[in-house]
């Protein structure tokens, strides 16, 4: 899917590319944008962050949650082959939105913000609380991991 969005602080709004995929409860995607400018990507990754926290925000209060998005950071992003940016960054939220039959839902998201180059990256994993995930084997911090570290760029 592609859509147009509007970030802080960028001057146009962008085109953005999405990929998704559902197993079981769990939510894997893939968002990606494209600068003109070199000076554009760290201030674009910083945005992507803020806008995901802003949504997941207003998803939160949608489904009658009162208290702010929960925000974890997890430190820098290596990602095999990016463009190193001090703002390429991992993020845990903690929120609620509404399910398919509209009842609230504690949900995990897991992202990651990194470039390659011009082009901007947001990759998520996002389940319920307390879901395992539906992996074979391993854990779902295991699976989230291979997900993360599955994403390189030619050398």
């Amino acid at each position: 899917m592609t859509r147009t969005v509007s970030l802080p602080g960028m001057a146009q709004p962008l085109p953005m590319q999405m990929w998704s995929c559902q197993t079981g409860e769990t939510t894997w995607a893939l968002s990606r944008v494209q600068v003109k400018e070199v000076t554009d990507v760290g201030p674009t990754l910083a945005a992507l962050a803020r806008v995901m926290q802003d949504n997941l925000q207003a998803a939160s209060q949608m489904a009658g949650g009162t208290t702010p998005v929960s925000v974890t950071p997890l430190g820098a992003v290596q990602v095999l082959g990016m463009t190193p940016q001090p703002q390429a960054k991992g993020w845990r939220f903690q929120a609620r939105r509404v399910d398919g039959w509209g009842r609230p839902l504690d949900m995990r998201v897991t992202a990651w913000h990194f470039a390659h180059g011009l082009q901007i990256f947001q990759a998520s994993v996002s389940r319920p609380v307390g879901s395992g995930g539906t992996e074979p084997h391993g854990t779902a911090q295991d699976a989230e991991s291979s997900f993360r570290d599955g994403f390189q760029f030619p050398g």
